[in-house]
């Protein structure tokens, strides 16, 4: 039982060293819980973004660019002749 006493008296005895290790040890657990809640922020805003991106494709015909250029947008009857049917795309 001595011993037991004698290292926990010895783990105190200076006041100024216990507080500074448990000043550290409180602002290193402070960041890592920080660093977790910020990871599962940035992750569930880019899961959001992920969700919300389509994938979509406008064929225009020769000259159109940009809006500028004139013409009309190929319909989709015409459309189906120009792009074959792409599989569907799977997100990770």
């Amino acid at each position: 039982m001595g011993v037991v006493s004698r290292s926990v008296g010895n783990a105190f005895r200076n006041k100024v060293r216990s507080g500074a290790v448990a000043v550290i040890l409180a602002v290193a657990i402070g960041r890592a819980l920080a660093m977790l809640v910020s990871n599962q922020a940035v992750g569930s805003k880019v899961d959001s973004l992920k969700a919300s991106v389509g994938n979509n494709l406008t064929v225009n015909p020769a000259g159109s660019r940009g809006g500028l250029g004139g013409g009309n947008p190929h319909g989709a009857d015409q459309t189906a002749d120009l792009v074959p049917a792409a599989p569907p795309v799977l997100n990770p």
